[in-house]
């Protein structure tokens, strides 16, 4: 349903008459996403009952009190890796800027390495970032 309406949309922005267009809903398709997602829940339910049968439950009651710590612990490592992903990042828009994107040459396949590492390490950096600014705020509870 979503992407007939967003084709009609589309065809719309590049004037398009759609004389015999005709929004289309599948039962069979419905009923296929419905069996699909309850096997997808039924597998995760199978799965999680394993780990969770593994533990005791006074480890289950007092798990909240074990945080998981970040790996990057030095906020002058952080902020060089938040610099180096923004660094990152705007030479793979400079790159596909410059170059375009519409041969695949070495150019953008170093824009588009350039951009996945730069957002790995922005969403690392801000992770910690982030972490830090809730933990010094004492109105947050966490």
């Amino acid at each position: 349903m979503l992407s007939q309406f967003l084709a009609i949309i589309t065809a719309n922005l590049f004037e398009v008459e759609l004389v015999d267009y005709k929004i289309i809903f599948s039962l069979e398709a419905l009923f296929k996403t419905v069996i699909c997602f309850a096997i997808i829940f039924g597998l995760v339910i199978l799965l999680n009952s394993i780990i969770l049968s593994k533990y005791k439950l006074l480890n289950l009651l007092n798990g909240q009190k074990v945080n998981e710590k970040l790996k990057v612990k030095n906020p002058v490592v952080t902020a060089v890796l938040f610099i180096l992903a923004m660094l990152f990042i705007g030479y793979g828009y400079y790159s596909v800027n410059k170059n375009g994107i519409i041969k695949l040459d070495k150019y953008f396949i170093y824009a588009l390495m350039s951009v996945m590492v730069g957002t790995f390490l922005l969403f690392s950096t801000l992770s910690f970032i982030l972490d830090k600014i809730v933990k010094m705020n004492k109105n947050f509870y966490i």
